[in-house]
């Protein structure tokens, strides 16, 4: 059986990409603890000061998937300056791993355009969208698998709620949601990312790629379907628009086009209300992850 090392395996999406993954590979993680039923080792922290290309290298993996400071999606996005340290050590982390895989954002593209393929132009003008790009420079030069991405799924520890888990959140405490009703986004739920990551690996796919999912929505948009498919009722969730708040959201249109990778994976990409049966599917235990096996890929 091969070796998967994950960095950041506390977060949402290492953690979910771990439990996903985990009867296909031996699962190493780098995170402080091994996150609940993800059955990964953890053999390694995360601090910015480690040593990451010298973790991988006496893990000896054979894929390495780098969950890093840019792997947040646009409704998640938390600026960091990380990127810079991590653009500097993918060369030796690359070189360590046998195949890198490196997840980034769909934060570095806004409207008005819809579906962005991977040579679309990225936001002008913001130094953080720049150091997307350095890392993403970075690591196609190394010869990795670039993946933006909008990923969601349940938190690995309650500290790192994405923006699926903090609408359910309020849906199950009854509180009222108002959410934005022009921020568009294509989000993929965990799992399905994960089989399409292993069909990459399997395939030795390089270069950059869109991975995400098949349909376009809004934050509003998805929160109703997000309760619907989870039991609550919807009309707690109230939709905000430009007009009503005076002023203009950022990153408002961040959907991607995934085509390219349809293409050369041979497999379909998920639709908005496939995803969330799935991710109700895990909603007993919100702060454990109880994934659906990956379905070996070609």
């Amino acid at each position: 059986m091969d070796r998967l090392l994950i960095t950041n395996v506390n977060g949402f999406l290492g953690a979910g990409l771990a439990a996903a993954l985990v009867d296909q590979f031996e699962v190493l993680g780098l995170g402080d603890q091994a996150p609940a039923d993800a059955r990964c080792r953890v053999v390694g922290p995360v601090a910015a000061d480690s040593d990451l290309p010298a973790m991988v290298h006496e893990s000896a993996p054979q894929w390495v998937i780098h969950c890093g400071s840019v792997a947040r999606s646009s409704w998640d996005w938390g600026p960091s300056t990380a990127a810079h340290d991590e653009a500097d050590k993918l060369a030796s982390l690359a070189a360590a791993a046998g195949r890198l895989t490196v997840l980034s954002t769909d934060a570095v593209f806004t409207g008005p355009r819809l579906f962005h393929a991977e040579q679309s132009p990225v936001r002008d003008g913001d130094p953080l969208v720049g150091l997307v790009r350095d890392l993403e420079t970075a690591a196609l030069e190394a010869g990795a698998l670039v993946v933006r991405t909008h990923a969601y799924g349940w938190s690995a520890t309650a500290s790192d709620d994405g923006f699926a888990q903090r609408a359910w959140n309020a849906l199950e405490q009854g509180q009222p949601l108002r959410l934005s009703a022009d921020r568009h986004a294509s989000p993929i739920f965990v799992d399905d990312l994960a089989e399409l990551l292993l069909r990459a690996y399997r395939r030795n796919l390089r270069g950059l790629y869109h991975i995400a999912g098949g349909e376009r929505t809004s934050q509003h948009q998805f929160a109703v379907e997000l309760a619907v498919a989870c039991g609550f009722d919807p009309a707690r969730i109230v939709p905000l628009r430009r007009e009503s708040e005076g002023g203009t959201w950022t990153r408002e249109e961040t959907s991607l086009d995934s085509r390219r990778a349809r293409r050369a994976l041979d497999a379909p990409l998920s639709l908005v209300r496939e995803g969330l049966a799935r991710f109700a599917r895990r909603q007993p235990n919100a702060h454990s992850v109880h994934p659906m096996p990956v379905r070996v890929a070609a």
